[in-house]
């Protein structure tokens, strides 16, 4: 059977516990303010425990009465504040004030910290940010540098920003390094970012602070506010038409869009492809870019920095992001179950036939481009030691190109004899096929 205490005990049942009763008796003694036991150091001690409590509590009688009677108005307190440094913390303009006036040290730091970074990271539910904003302005007119750096080299500004006070961010931003970076690469725009507020966000990129710059880990503010889910930040960074809207509407993956109207040698243009490889490097902004140059498949997989660089991909962040994720595609081997086999007695449809010339001119051009992105950079590759395995592996990837051309070419063959048997309507093909069947202009692109 369980157990459980029985709360129903009284004291009388403890008489008979020394240390209980002990315990009893100093806190009666307490309660009666009896002192008797302390020396004089631990009555300096809990002197100051109460005046750093008051401090705390915006008690300014109290505080400024233990002044008048001897305290040191830069007296070093517990955990190494002073009483300018907690006042400025709690935001008291009161305490501030008054402090100042007796001569406290407003240009002291703790662990790197001002009393301006202080009075900048004080949230509204202490103190409401009209009453830290004349703290803020009362410390700058004391002369206390906004510029100064903590030992993650962050500024006061930036305090501002992460605790979203607008009015403070107005106040430092015209006497403040603007283009600071802590440690891990973040200027103010990316604490306001941090913060949530849209109002803080609106102002400092209106102010011009540049949203496209990249943290240590190559991160932007923009994809701070898609983690956080700030989708009134994220509408302030790219207030432009959708960008999924806009392909869908101009780009398709059928077979007539990507072969009607081909010249011959020209590639096709493969830009769904493009499109879902920018959103997964997070470069959903470079869609337009890529769109508006009609940047095929086969120039994307063999691109390199300085291609990218004459492209118009402006940002070292973005071009480093594109480059690695082209790096990790060619990384990857090809499969042999991804070109498309026919069986000889398998019954084929014109559909089934143009999925499978589809899919297989696809991995051709994916695979030029990895041979020619083997070629641009090879200098950056560790490639084999000799000369025969480089030779026999040259080899192996014509014969392969060559097999899948004899497939291509069989496949376009079966549905010309198709088509030409076959009167009925589809979506493949005209009332006439020889004013402009696409499947000709594949052999084109294939030889």
């Amino acid at each position: 059977m369980d157990h459980h205490p029985d709360f129903s005990s009284t004291e009388d049942e403890f008489e008979d516990d020394y240390e209980y009763q002990e315990f009893i008796r100093e806190q009666r003694k307490l309660r009666q303010g009896h002192r008797i036991h302390l020396t004089e150091q631990q009555k300096k001690e809990q002197r100051i425990k109460e005046f750093y409590l008051n401090l705390m509590n915006g008690r300014v009688e109290q505080v400024l009465s233990e002044l008048d009677n001897g305290l040191d108005v830069n007296q070093k307190l517990q955990n190494d504040w002073t009483p300018i440094l907690v006042a400025a913390s709690v935001a008291n303009y009161n305490l501030v004030k008054e402090l100042c006036k007796r001569g406290a040290d407003v240009k002291s730091s703790r662990d790197g910290h001002t009393t301006l970074m202080l009075a900048c990271n004080c949230p509204e539910t202490t103190t409401p940010f009209e009453e830290s904003c004349k703290v803020i302005e009362l410390l700058l007119d004391m002369g206390v540098n906004p510029k100064i750096i903590n030992r993650k080299r962050m500024t006061a500004l930036m305090f501002a920003a992460n605790n979203g006070n607008l009015e403070a961010l107005e106040l430092l931003f015209p006497v403040s390094d603007c283009k600071a970076e802590d440690n891990q690469n973040w200027n103010v725009l990316f604490w306001a970012v941090n913060s949530g507020k849209v109002k803080a966000v609106e102002y400092l990129v209106n102010k011009g602070v540049p949203f496209d710059k990249a943290d240590v880990r190559g991160n932007t503010p923009l994809d701070l506010a898609r983690e956080n889910g700030f989708d009134e930040i994220i509408d302030l960074f790219s207030p432009e038409e959708d960008d999924e809207d806009f392909i869908i509407d101009n780009y398709k993956n059928d077979f007539e869009s990507l072969f009607t109207d081909l010249k011959k040698g020209e590639k096709p243009q493969f830009f769904l492809d493009i499109y879902r490889m920018l959103n997964g490097v997070r470069c959903e902004n470079l869609i337009r870019l890529f769109a508006d140059r009609e940047v095929n498949l086969l120039e994307f997989l063999s691109s390199t920095e300085d291609d990218l660089k004459k492209l118009g991909v402006q940002m070292p962040f973005q071009r480093k992001r594109l480059m690695a994720g082209i790096y990790r595609f060619h990384k990857n081997a090809f499969h042999p179950k991804s070109l498309p086999t026919i069986g000889k007695n398998e019954l084929y449809s014109n559909m089934d036939a143009a999925a499978a010339i589809l899919s297989s001119v696809k991995q051709m051009v994916t695979m030029e481009a990895s041979l020619r992105y083997l070629m641009k950079n090879s200098s950056d590759l560790t490639l084999f030691s000799d000369d025969k395995e480089i030779r026999k592996a040259v080899f192996n990837i014509e014969r392969q190109l060559k097999g899948l051309k004899v497939v291509v070419y069989k496949l376009n063959k079966k549905a010309i004899e198709w088509d030409t048997e076959i009167q009925s309507v589809n979506i493949l093909t005209n009332k006439s096929g020889k004013r402009w069947f696409p499947w000709r202009k594949v052999i084109y692109i294939l030889v």
